[in-house]
């Protein structure tokens, strides 16, 4: 499923009921591997929490580790201890051990995808955010209402805009919206005279400095290839990270996401999603500072 979603991966290792290696080995060993830059862990358990934290911290200071923690219930502690021995405890113990090692606990495959398209893609890609303000670009409002809702629940930041913005909003596209997020009507559209309304907010809502990164929500489905080409467009040209969330399918629509893919645009299938991605770079970011000052005391 991760190369169907454009991910690229350097090693997949399986270690059975860890007799002779356990999982904590591998997270040390990788840590100086160069050709992995991060690091996903599907986990039962451990033996050895002050050794996890002691090789989890190095390792979250320089790499992304995603970690997908199983025997979170009852039943699968029972399962966990039968199959590897470790010590499955509880959830809460658990996430206590990820924040102080820097960790982001994922709730599924399904979002391990998600999280490490937004490290492939952003962090390693496009740059790291400076920080977690986010200016989201809306074709319909209602995704990019949804894609704002989300972004405030996973800590991130949807700031006005500066006046400068919304000054040359208004200059530009008149009929477009001035707040972040950001929509635009078909009247509007019609103004900009072949211009898309994607680059053209983008061109304005990057150079304010109120906007750390970029969302682009709800793409146009009337017309795929017209908002393909404005997605590469700003991805030539665009100096701030960026994702887009793309909700629809459809054979045209689908043959587009295809080439987004292929070029690296980090690519989500609802507004939850990306927010949710845009966020645990953030809080990867937060956590590499704490880990860095811990390191120099």
């Amino acid at each position: 499923m991760g190369e169907v979603r454009g991910l690229s991966f350097s090693k997949f290792i399986s270690i059975g009921n860890e007799c002779d290696v356990s999982v904590i080995d591998f997270m040390d060993y990788l840590r100086d591997d160069p050709k992995t830059n991060a690091v996903f862990v599907y986990l039962e358990g451990f033996r050895d929490g002050q050794r996890f934290l002691e090789i989890a911290k190095p390792l979250s200071r320089v790499k992304p580790v995603l970690v997908y923690k199983v025997g979170r219930t009852e039943v699968g502690r029972k399962m966990t201890a039968s199959h590897t021995g470790s010590i499955a405890g509880s959830i809460a113990v658990y996430d206590g051990a990820f924040r102080q090692a820097g960790i982001i606990r994922v709730e599924d495959f399904e979002q391990a995808q998600d999280y490490l398209i937004a490290f492939e893609n952003v962090w390693f890609g496009q740059g790291i955010p400076k920080g977690p303000r986010v200016g989201i670009i809306a074709g319909p409002g209602g995704p990019g209402v949804a894609a704002a809702d989300m972004c405030g629940e996973v800590g991130l930041e949807v700031p006005p805009f500066s006046e400068e913005t919304v000054r040359r909003l208004v200059e530009e596209i008149p009929g477009a919206s001035r707040t972040n997020p950001t929509d635009i009507d078909l009247g509007a559209m019609a103004m900009l005279k072949g211009k898309n309304p994607f680059v053209v907010r983008a061109n304005i809502i990057e150079a304010d400095d109120n906007i750390d990164m970029m969302a682009f929500v709800g793409l146009g489905e009337n017309n795929p290839k017209a908002a393909l080409d404005a997605m590469l467009e700003i991805q030539a040209n665009c100096k701030k990270p960026f994702i887009v969330i793309w909700p629809s399918a459809g054979k045209e629509v689908d043959e587009c996401k295809e080439v987004l893919l292929q070029k690296k645009v980090p690519l989500f299938l609802t507004p939850e999603r990306g927010a949710k991605a845009l966020g645990a770079l953030i809080r990867y970011k937060k956590a590499v500072e704490r880990l860095e000052k811990e390191a120099v005391r």
